[in-house]
């Protein structure tokens, strides 16, 4: 079965875990409405299950596919079946403290290749 694929890619500090926390208090109503939810436990959101581990800039080529076959898992364990899946996370394009360098993103190419690997399904939607 192809899942249809909703990803929230909030950058940081921009209302995430706002975003998280509605997907949480408004659960029901999107499993009712065939969708699976993958959003971190981050800032006290309950009900987030997922737990990404993305490729860092100093992993192999091998320790890199180790981490996707993870993330993979990590984002099975958020499923239930269901044909639509909403994933929210906000490091998904790479960590915060490269602002502070003067670096936006650096890494991003690499992270989202491994999130495109890992999810079960194509991106139908990305906020």
């Amino acid at each position: 079965m192809t899942v249809e694929v909703f990803v929230h890619a909030g950058a940081h500090r921009t209302g995430s875990s706002s975003f998280q926390m509605c997907l949480h208090l408004n659960a029901r109503t999107l499993h009712a409405a065939d969708c699976d939810l993958a959003y971190p436990a981050r800032d006290g959101v309950p009900g987030g299950l997922l737990k990404l581990r993305l490729p860092r800039p100093r992993d192999t080529i091998d320790a890199a596919a180790q981490r996707v076959r993870r993330a993979r898992k990590a984002i099975d364990l958020c499923r239930t079946g269901k044909p639509r899946l909403v994933l929210s996370e906000e490091n998904l394009l790479g960590r915060m403290l490269h602002f502070y360098q003067g670096r936006f993103y650096p890494h991003r190419r690499r992270r989202l290749v491994a999130v495109r690997t890992a999810l079960p399904g194509p991106v139908a939607h990305l906020l």
